[in-house]
């Protein structure tokens, strides 16, 4: 066997192997630096209408994705602030609550202490999965 040869089909194999070896880390790196990353969670995407009825404080799902009771919600009537969970106490009917969402056409209403007419109302909803604001307004304005 001529030594030449032996010595040329060796370095073609390790050519070979070192291309090989370039490759894995350069997709290592890629992977770690991409892939490696949880995705980021993108807030629902929900249709909310706020508006107020007989001195009542209304939050209708008018669409888009089912939210969870717990979201939370902040109402600031004139300056005065109320922090709720959608699920708290009475402010679904319990038929609507059974599920543990809320859903399309299932209201939250909220009873101020106080007449609410001619006072500014703001709604916030917040959900707390993504913990971004889906929803933001003015309900009433001050007249």
């Amino acid at each position: 066997m001529n030594i030449k040869n032996s010595n040329k089909a060796i370095t073609q194999i390790l050519a070979a192997s070192l291309l090989l070896i370039m490759a894995m880390v350069v997709m290592s790196m890629v992977y770690m630096y991409y892939l490696s990353y949880p995705p980021s969670n993108s807030p629902p995407n929900v249709n909310i209408a706020g508006f107020t009825e007989l001195n009542n404080i209304v939050l209708e799902h008018r669409g888009g994705d089912p939210l969870g009771l717990d979201t939370n919600v902040q109402l600031v009537i004139d300056s005065n602030v109320s922090s709720f969970q959608i699920g708290d106490s009475n402010y679904m009917e319990e038929k609507d609550k059974s599920d543990g969402r809320w859903d399309i056409g299932e209201r939250v209403v909220f009873v101020p202490i106080v007449n609410i007419t001619n006072l500014r109302v703001e709604a916030f909803v917040n959900d707390i999965y993504t913990d971004q604001l889906i929803f933001n307004g003015v309900i009433q304005q001050r007249v």
